[in-house]
């Protein structure tokens, strides 16, 4: 099981996800960063023209990509799908700002819907 930190950038620049956060994790890990923005900016384009109302995090349609994109990443790629099975994310280091930024919102969305996930603040 990995675990990543989202954490908030200096100066509220853009991270690797283009919000003002970034991602990072222990050095033993450390491919599992580059797996989950891989897979966060699939979903994201995916949906890029997608408009709902309710919110991604409620929305079946955006689940349901969500999860066909993790269904290919287990079939092409089966080391890189077990990397991000059982995720931790650790959050405790975001302020409420960013909690509310859409940005993050749309990505801890997409990171939801990973099998067994769980975040920390």
């Amino acid at each position: 099981m990995a675990t990543i930190f989202v954490q908030p950038t200096e100066g509220g620049r853009f991270g690797p996800l283009d919000g003002p956060f970034t991602i990072l994790c222990d050095p033993e890990a450390a491919s599992v960063v580059a797996i989950v923005i891989v897979f966060a900016r699939t979903v994201s384009r995916g949906i890029s023209f997608y408009n709902n109302k309710g919110g991604f995090a409620d929305s079946s349609l955006f689940k349901s990509f969500a999860n066909e994109c993790f269904a290919e990443l287990e079939s092409d790629d089966p080391p890189s799908a077990a990397l991000l099975t059982n995720l931790v994310v650790d959050c405790r280091d975001l302020d409420a700002a960013i909690h509310q930024d859409k940005i993050w919102q749309l990505h801890r969305a997409i990171l939801a819907t990973l099998p067994g996930v769980q975040f920390l603040g």
